[in-house]
């Protein structure tokens, strides 16, 4: 049972070892008292548990918490303790002792007794007689038989919480060891994400590796935050200050953060609200960036924000980063506030330019969702802009294998060329959109479209599109394994971009495009289709499918 209890914990090896230690020095004859922190949810407790569960058969082990309730329990952990206890401890605190006659009866029976170990678990919510209880027996820790393990919150201490009185006069306590819990790692978390087929990068990024709050996403899945989550959040911002509100909706609505003048322009709080509110664990600084601790507590907050004052939010953080100086612009934020607060305008402005910024990174998927953010506003836009933006979306969705959004793209940039009356780009679209279909297996359709491409283009005489159309369609036939077929269509490509007017410009021109490079036949090699290039064909058929499937 130990076994199985410790194998389901993840990167705690360190802290359960200093456990172990600390036993052994009981066991010595030498008493310990551990103090284990951690933020709410990072695992103190099943820490803890585990290490008592590995070593219950061998030890006596008493455990009690403290209640998180508006008014504690004077002494509470305590009394549980002495109840569990019994005999003179248990009479004491039943004739209502003092905090001081209660901490000298708890050291006497732990004097006496064998190795115990004492489990007090979120003392961060202990009333002050427990503080005192914890304080006295703490003082005299190496002359007991006990380990007494403390376990607390060390992210809702503020810088008045009494417990902070008692950590700083145990500063220079012997016999005290501290422990801080620290959150998973992306590694752990796509240990725990694997079984589920979730994304683990996405699963840190919401979680910044908290194991409640992972456990419950993937328990969830597919909602992004969990109703447990979002009970625990909405609980811990009730506790704060009336005047912490205002600051939290602000922040909720920047997902990147707020340096200070975005916190001045959208909450103007004062010094010691953001000090304080910072103590209560809910914000952190991250080089000069006030942010929330967990993407799901911003998340739960910004859900609870009333629409109007989110929107309001977004206008005010637009118009702060827009009067920035142009070079400090960063255009997915813009354009991620302009369209919270519905400015169509100033999503059409900023949103094309950060899709491609993203692009030209690399960060394809980004530059997909930018497209796709800009198209939602883009029926105001002439429509040779649309068009264009529809392939550029396209060309974006094939590099991230979405084949669904790319033939819907260039279907709709094909309408938008027919509706213009421009028949050569129309032309161009479709038979890019007659190589995509391949892709996902609709070859038949694919060569209906092509064939419609071809006679399109055939009406405007000799071009490079047309060159590359006659192209497209060996390719297609050659896939269906008609190679007759293939080799008529080879030899229109060939002639094609002989022509005086096309030169070698067909080849060229096809090489520009990402999707039909991967899957172009090339004119100079589809003549070879017969007897004698069997080889070669064989060849370039393999290439092909596996830049398709890829």
């Amino acid at each position: 049972m130990a076994t199985a209890v410790r194998s389901n914990l993840l990167e705690r090896e360190a802290e359960l070892a200093v456990l172990e230690a600390c036993l052994s020095e009981v066991c010595a004859g030498s008493g310990r008292l551990v103090l284990v922190a951690g933020e709410a949810g990072v695992g103190k407790s099943a820490l803890v548990r585990s290490f008592c569960a590995e070593v219950a058969e061998s030890t006596h082990v008493l455990t009690a918490a403290c209640d998180p309730l508006f008014m504690p329990r004077p002494l509470g952990p305590f009394v549980d303790l002495a109840r569990t206890i019994g005999g003179t401890l248990d009479d004491l605190v039943r004739s209502g002792p003092n905090p001081y006659s209660l901490a000298d009866s708890l050291v006497e029976e732990l004097t006496r007794t064998s190795p115990t170990i004492v489990v007090l678990e979120d003392v961060h919510w202990a009333d002050e007689g427990t503080a005192d209880v914890i304080r006295f027996v703490a003082g005299r820790i190496e002359r007991l038989d006990a380990l007494l393990v403390a376990t607390y919150r060390d992210d809702e201490l503020g810088r008045t919480h009494p417990l902070r009185v008692v950590l700083g006069s145990l500063a220079t306590v012997p016999g005290i060891r501290r422990v801080r819990v620290r959150p998973l790692s992306r590694d752990a978390v796509g240990v725990l994400a694997d079984p589920y087929s979730a994304d683990a990068d996405d699963l840190y990024r919401l979680t910044s590796g908290n194991p409640f709050f992972v456990t419950e996403v993937l328990a969830s899945l597919p909602d992004q935050v969990p109703e447990t989550v979002r009970d625990a959040v909405l609980a811990r911002t009730a506790q704060l200050s009336a005047d912490a509100r205002p600051l939290l909706d602000a922040l909720s609505v920047l997902p990147s953060g707020a340096d200070a003048g975005l916190i001045e322009a959208l909450a103007r709080p004062s010094a010691d609200l953001l000090a304080d509110t910072i103590a209560s664990g809910m914000l952190t600084t991250r080089n000069g960036v006030l942010t929330f601790r967990h993407e799901l507590a911003r998340l739960t907050v910004e859900d609870a924000v009333p629409l109007a004052r989110r929107v309001d939010l977004h206008r005010a953080a637009l118009a702060e980063l827009e009067a920035r100086p142009a070079e400090e612009h960063d255009l997915a934020r813009l354009a991620h506030h302009a369209e919270a607060a519905g400015n169509a305008a100033a999503v059409l402005r900023y949103s094309p330019r950060a899709a491609e910024q993203a692009s030209a990174l690399g960060a394809h998927r980004e530059a997909a969702g930018q497209y796709r953010r800009t198209l939602r506003y883009a029926d105001r836009l002439p429509l040779a802009r649309r068009a264009s933006l529809l392939e550029a979306y396209s060309g974006e969705c094939y590099l991230t294998d979405e084949a669904d959004e790319v033939i819907a793209a260039l279907r709709s940039a094909a309408e938008a060329y027919r509706a213009l009356g421009d028949r050569l780009k129309e032309g161009a679209t479709l038979g890019r959109l007659a190589t995509i279909l391949w892709c996902p297996g609709r070859g038949a359709e694919g060569r209906r479209v092509g064939l419609d491409c071809v006679t399109l283009l055939e009406t405007l005489g000799p071009t490079t599109e047309l060159a590359y159309a006659y192209d497209r369609m060996a390719f297609l036939t050659r896939m269906n394994a008609d190679l007759e077929s293939a080799e008529g269509w080879s030899s229109k490509a060939t002639l094609a971009t002989r022509t005086p007017s096309n030169g070698r410009a067909a080849v060229a021109s096809s090489s520009r495009s990402c999707p039909d490079r991967a899957l172009q036949s090339r004119a100079t090699g589809v003549a070879q289709i017969g007897p004698a290039g069997t080889g070669k064909f064989a060849s370039s058929w393999t290439s092909s499918t596996r830049s398709c499937s890829r």
